[in-house]
């Protein structure tokens, strides 16, 4: 909810709206939800090999522009995402704690390199700007959080969604999801 109320700040981000909010469910077993503006539109994922080489690239651009958008918007009073980095630290410090545990499991490395994991992840405090301020990052940019629609060949961006992952920290976090998912790695 709190992503909604930010991003609504500028509407030069396009996201869907929140209409309601509540909680169902009884003692013991909360549902949040929210309700949101329908958006009449497919994930570039979904729509990805019918968009042109050239739309790519404007998409690109237009990411560029609408990720800057999203990590200039004030987070000086928010109840939810704090203007600091402590709870980004402890992020990044959990992650690394899992990094190799998580490795094993998707069974993704060769042995050997899962041996010298640990060696190539530096300590978080290495890796969070110390005069840079936190901002808000969406934390997961991928294919499926940027619906559009493909029109007369042109694909044409209707809103970026999904903000349940939605941090404050390092705005250099995005740029991994940005690069190996909605880019697919080109």
């Amino acid at each position: 909810r709190e992503a909604g109320r930010l991003t609504s700040l500028d509407p030069g981000i396009p996201t869907a709206q929140i209409h309601a909010a509540g909680e169902l469910g009884g003692p013991g077993w909360p549902w949040p939800y929210l309700v949101f503006t329908y958006i009449a539109g497919k994930s570039l994922g979904e729509q990805i090999e019918q968009v042109s080489f050239q739309d790519r690239l404007r998409i690109a651009r237009e990411m560029g522009g609408l990720v800057r958008r999203l990590h200039a918007l004030p987070l000086a009073g928010s109840a939810v995402f704090p203007d600091h980095g402590a709870g980004y630290l402890g992020f990044l410090e959990a992650q690394r704690a899992a990094c190799q545990r998580n490795q094993r499991g998707w069974d993704t490395l060769p042995a050997h390199l899962l041996a010298q994991l640990e060696r190539f992840i530096p300590p978080p405090g290495q890796l969070v700007g110390q005069y840079r301020p936190p901002h808000l990052i969406h934390a997961d940019l991928t294919l499926d959080h940027l619906l559009g629609k493909v029109v007369n060949g042109r694909w044409q961006t209707l809103a970026l969604i999904d903000f349940g992952d939605a941090m404050t920290g390092d705005l250099l976090y995005e740029l991994a999801a940005l690069h190996l998912d909605l880019f697919r790695a080109d």
